[in-house]
């Protein structure tokens, strides 16, 4: 039946019900006034490529276990200058919310349970008693929800929002929705776009004055209340633990920058572009034991260690929550660990940093590094071992080469368990995230940092001159080693 329906462009109303809206296919699952096709919403759409998707109090109705592969189908079928808006979702923080603080309801003068109860369930038997099934709501939704759905389907730029219905009794805002678009782009253009289309259904779906965007600061509130960055030395014993047990997995040291490429934007050594956006947002999504992500928050609200000051790893408050908004939905659940882990030892635990530092060059690792580093330096890190070069700057133009070069030299060393070491900036996260999930290498993949820079004699960072350590110090570790 897929391959009958039409190719083009088009547009795309789920879950019509009575409303027709025109230049739409207006889709349902059973026979309407309104309905041009009857399909059922758990399946993929029958369209290979949409303009535009569009959705009234539908998503809450797919199946839990389709919602995803719905959102992923949806994405993969758009065009370049397509997008999804989805709205009528029930917004479960608002409902227990209203329901707790006894507020006036929606369908009454009181929130009470028969108010909850159409939302979390949507009154089936009132509103379509001969279809209870259909019409029963399968899902709940917030903002963590929706962002780790739309994160996962590939959605790198959306705007969440909340919104009151018209005609209820009081319109609170225990609805929401969504806008996504197919390619990442500006995200206040976003918004704009998005706030032009909703314009259309003021009055009917929705109350534009109550309107508000549920940005990634507001649903930091669905963290745990004191959210804490992993220590350093924390980091270090995990990491050093997992390449014991052999596990495979990555040490990913996110910072600014690599924030900066999945939105588009440049690094200082990497300029940015959609496809380094989209490839660093599948690195940022990496999820599993063996998998240690990390974000630049030592501040005085996420966690600090002594000597740690402006500078030398330590941030303002006001700059780690930015960094943390920016990128929450892919920390969900997740522990967050010290992307200065090592540097820091190096510089105030040095024997700790020693430790490590002789435990990894007993494994004898591959190097993936900048092409400047001398092979000296590599040899008192890592022993001798094969370095695969690259670029100082923009490595990413280079990553095809080097990635193949590095599965190369796995499979040439023919060890049943590897360590990978890689210090190429922000490329070196997408890397990682090629190795692990494109070649099946039985490898732990740890990037190195810029403490490698201070070994090397480069001033390229402010905590390696603010440190004021001599040149003779990071030279009589590297010969401690």
């Amino acid at each position: 039946m897929q391959s009958s329906m039409p190719m083009e462009k088009v547009k795309l109303h789920i879950g019509c019900g009575n409303t027709k809206i025109n230049g739409f296919i207006n889709i349902d699952v059973r026979q309407t006034a309104a309905t041009d096709l009857v399909w059922d919403i758990n399946l993929p759409v029958p369209f290979g490529s949409i303009e535009c998707t569009f959705s009234n109090a539908f998503f809450e109705h797919i199946y839990r276990n389709k919602r995803l592969s719905h959102l992923a189908d949806i994405y993969n079928k758009l065009t370049d200058t397509g997008f999804v808006c989805y709205i009528g979702i029930p917004y479960f923080k608002n409902i227990a919310k209203f329901y707790l603080e006894n507020q006036p309801g929606t369908a009454g003068s009181v929130f009470n349970l028969y108010n909850v109860y159409r939302y979390t369930h949507g009154d089936p038997e009132k509103v379509l008693p001969d279809n209870y099934l259909a019409q029963l709501h399968k899902s709940l939704f917030d903002e963590q929800e929706l962002m780790q759905l739309l994160s996962e389907a590939g959605f790198t730029n959306y705007i969440i929002f909340s919104y009151g219905f018209p005609g209820d009794y009081v319109e609170l805002p225990v609805t929401m929705g969504f806008f996504a678009v197919k390619q990442s782009e500006n995200q206040d253009l976003t918004k704009k776009v998005c706030v032009d289309f909703l314009k259309n259904f003021e009055g009917i779906y929705l109350r534009m004055n109550s309107l508000k965007f549920l940005d990634e600061k507001d649903s930091m509130n669905g963290f745990p209340p004191c959210i804490k960055i992993q220590t350093p030395l924390t980091t270090i014993k995990y990491c050093q633990a997992l390449i014991s047990a052999k596990k495979n997995g990555a040490y990913m040291r996110f910072g600014d920058g690599d924030v900066n490429l999945l939105e588009c934007k440049d690094d200082m050594l990497q300029a940015g572009n959609k496809e380094i956006a989209g490839e660093m947002q599948e690195a940022f999504s990496l999820t599993g034991e063996g998998i240690v992500k990390c974000l630049p928050l030592h501040s005085q609200k996420f966690g600090m260690e002594p000597g740690m000051k402006p500078g030398v790893h330590e941030g303002s408050d006001q700059w780690a929550e930015n960094i943390l908004s920016r990128v929450y939905k892919y920390f969900i659940g997740e522990k967050i660990y010290s992307h200065v882990a090592l540097a820091y030892l190096a510089v105030f635990e040095s024997g700790s940093a020693l430790e490590f530092l002789r435990f990894l060059k007993i494994l004898n690792p591959i190097f993936v590094g900048n092409e400047n580093v001398p092979p000296l330096t590599i040899t008192k890190l890592f022993g001798n071992t094969v370095h695969i070069k690259a670029p100082s700057q923009n490595s990413f133009g280079d990553i095809d080469r080097i990635e193949q070069e590095t599965v190369q030299a796995y499979f040439n060393r023919k060890k049943n368990y590897d360590v990978i070491v890689v210090a190429m900036g922000c490329s070196g996260r997408i890397l990682e995230k090629r190795l692990l999930k494109n070649h099946g290498l039985n490898a732990f993949l740890f990037d190195f940092g810029s403490l490698l820079d201070a070994f090397c004699g480069w001033n390229t960072r402010a905590w390696i001159e603010l440190a004021s350590l001599p040149q003779a110090y990071w030279e009589n570790m590297i010969n401690k080693i």
